[in-house]
């Protein structure tokens, strides 16, 4: 059984570990999956400033490796870097004893990858091979055991440093495949008799091997709600309102935000950084300047003929 190190030459090298819980889970898809042929691919996504953007690509990509016939679990993080901006890494980690991804992941163009990049507006879809002289030199490695199970470990950790997590909001960062879902539907599988029939199980053992479609149902809705949201924020923008005018326009369609979510959601989730700086709220009366109006006021109200004495002097002043 490979190490579960916590800390890596890796990490060491960048900074060290961000998220001990999201290197845990990662590690988790990787010692735990039922795959018997599996392939570890580590792609890189470039070219736009927003996680909305990535998030498409992604999930197209997974759906038409699956629908292509191979199973998979993915795992990854989104980073912001003077060099790269905003991008995305992403591990695959692919069935291959019935048919191979191989075609779906050629990187030269006008392939799938190429096309797929083009359709949102991406750089192009990059491959980072593995460097450990064990895995041959391919654009993948087989995680299977022993020292190449060993090795993928410690490449994973790569997306779990703390360099280049600047800029994205803490809950934003990772994202994983829905394994431990698929772990409960795969036991139950296996318990369950080859000629017992599914309208004979309990409710819950009926909804627990289920298809994928509640899965991707899931991931539609949450696409759909990512999409509501970007749209009311570049709305927003394209309006230049000011922080606490989008505030109140979320507020109207039902979605509440303190200012520091809005902060946070416009500058890290939506893509739109310096706009905040750009159309600044227009300054809030102190409470000196409050109880120094009422004063006055009340100064005027008892005494009319002070009133009227300083209407005089505007009045020459002019």
């Amino acid at each position: 059984m490979p190490r579960n190190k916590m800390n890596s030459a890796i990490l060491d090298a960048n900074g060290g570990l961000d998220s001990a819980r999201a290197q845990s889970t990662a590690r988790n898809i990787m010692l735990n999956h039922d795959l018997k042929q599996p392939v570890l691919y580590h792609l890189v996504f470039t070219g736009s400033q927003s996680i909305a953007d990535y998030q498409a690509v992604i999930k197209s990509l997974v759906r038409r490796i699956r629908n292509h016939g191979c199973r998979l679990e993915y795992f990854g993080a989104y980073e912001n870097d003077e060099e790269k901006g905003m991008h995305a890494h992403c591990f695959l980690l692919i069935e291959t004893s019935k048919k191979t991804p191989f075609k779906l992941l050629n990187v030269n163009d006008g392939e799938y990858l190429h096309k797929l990049a083009g359709r949102h507006s991406l750089n192009r879809i990059h491959i980072s091979k593995p460097k450990n002289r064990i895995h041959e030199g391919q654009f993948f490695a087989r995680p299977t055991k022993g020292e190449k199970l060993e090795d993928c470990l410690q490449w994973i950790d790569y997306v779990y440093k703390v360099r280049s997590k600047d800029g994205i909001c803490s809950r934003e960062k990772y994202f994983y495949s829905e394994f431990n879902a698929n772990t409960v539907k795969r036991a139950t599988k296996k318990a369950i008799a080859p000629d017992t029939p599914v309208a004979a199980l309990p409710a819950a053992q009926e909804e627990a091997i289920s298809t994928n479609e509640g899965d991707e149902m899931s991931d539609q809705l949450k696409a759909a709600a990512f999409k509501y949201m970007s749209g009311l924020y570049k709305h927003c923008v394209g309006a230049g309102m000011n922080v606490k005018e989008i505030q109140t326009h979320l507020a109207s369609k039902g979605v509440n935000r303190s200012l520091f979510q809005v902060k946070q959601e416009l500058t890290h989730e939506f893509g739109f950084p310096g706009y905040i700086e750009a159309h600044p709220a227009p300054p809030r009366i102190n409470l000196a300047e409050i109880d120094k109006e009422i004063s006055r006021q009340y100064a005027l109200h008892l005494c009319p003929s002070l009133a009227r004495r300083k209407q005089t002097e505007r009045t020459h002043a002019t």
